[in-house]
């Protein structure tokens, strides 16, 4: 009998997929895999609950027993009704050398514009989408550059991202606000969404972007993300499959050139420097000196108050889940943490 495969890992896991441990079904998401499966209850896995608190997911165990992530670097198959996971082959193709990166970038842009009925790139006010957006000028795209406007002291990156645009000749930038209730109200949507805790509601300003670009008719969005991966080697278990989700269940196409012009397989084999002096090196053709010197700036959102999220009942769960008390209710990671897996297995159930 021959062996289909279902799901392949080509972008880092930017396309999260999931199956039953040991069953026999499959789905883009948790939810819509318990939709399917009646056989299957939503039961907490201590473990994979441990690693997300841990800020180290192992990329394939979850927050739910017997649902499992297909993993990095690996495909899942089906022969009969048996599912399996294999492992890629590591015979990587032949490395794409600097002098073809911008090529093949373009490339992959050329080919994201061509599929796209109305896309948009997302600026911030970093090296890596301010070197697609060079990239676009050069081939004198028709797309829409966009931004979030969060009025967060510290996070917003508005002004910086506008002086960017305009250092490349581009005056015209659409700049979606959020203000911090925006961040609060549209948090169950977008735990629901990712199917994961989180420390830091940084990923939600991708769902507030993603969201909006929807209401407003746009079905692509163009971002730097995979960057870090490709070019430094960072580790893409604990953010690019969460921001996937969120944007997928937005409704609207992510895009990350980064991630589709060949040289995601040899992640961290590209440059791994955290500098990314490689990206650097080759972004002085295209963008001015203080743009591809800029330091990398981590990015995390402000912490937020989100006790309200919490209930007395959850926490004693999830404090005998994880063998350690509930953190008092002070903003922090501690708290975001446990505010968003209430909201998660709220959503989907486990705790009750």
């Amino acid at each position: 009998m021959d062996r289909l495969e279902i799901h392949r890992d080509t972008k880092l896991g930017l396309q999260p997929y999931y199956f039953h441990e040991g069953g026999s079904t499959h789905a883009p998401t948790i939810a819509g895999l318990f939709a399917s499966t009646p056989s299957l209850s939503a039961r907490p896995d201590r473990e994979g609950l441990r690693q997300y608190f841990a800020r180290q997911p192992d990329g394939r165990r979850t927050c739910f027993e017997k649902v499992s992530k297909v993993p990095l670097h690996h495909l899942l198959t089906k022969q009969g009704n048996t599912l399996a996971l294999a492992e890629e082959e590591t015979k990587w193709p032949a490395l794409i050398p600097p002098s073809r990166w911008i090529e093949s970038l373009t490339f992959a842009i050329k080919s994201i514009l061509g599929q796209s009925r109305r896309p948009a790139l997302a600026l911030s006010g970093g090296l890596d989408s301010a070197f697609l957006l060079a990239l676009c000028r050069r081939i004198e795209a028709d797309i829409t550059v966009v931004t979030l406007g969060a009025s967060l002291p510290g996070y917003c990156e508005k002004e910086t991202t506008l002086a960017a645009a305009k250092s490349l000749g581009c005056d015209d930038v659409l700049i979606l606000e959020a203000k911090a209730d925006d961040f609060i109200q549209a948090l169950p949507a977008a735990i629901a969404a990712g199917e994961t805790p989180l420390y830091n509601l940084h990923p939600v300003s991708k769902w507030l972007l993603a969201r909006e670009l929807r209401r407003r008719g746009f079905d692509t969005v163009i971002t730097g993300d995979g960057a870090d991966q490709v070019f430094a080697g960072a580790d893409s278990r604990n953010y690019l499959p969460i921001v996937g989700a969120m944007t997928r269940a937005a409704g609207i196409a992510l895009a990350c050139p980064f991630l589709d012009c060949g040289m995601a397989p040899r992640a961290g084999v590209v440059g791994s420097d955290p500098d990314k002096s490689a990206l650097r090196a080759l972004a002085l053709d295209l963008l001015p000196p203080e743009i591809a010197h800029r330091p990398k700036q981590p990015r995390l959102a402000p912490d937020f108050d989100l006790s309200i999220y919490r209930t007395d009942d959850h926490d004693a769960r999830l404090s005998q889940l994880l063998g350690q008390p509930a953190p008092p209710p002070i903003a922090g990671p501690s708290n975001t943490l446990w505010a968003t897996a209430t909201l998660l297995y709220q959503q989907i159930g486990g705790l009750d």
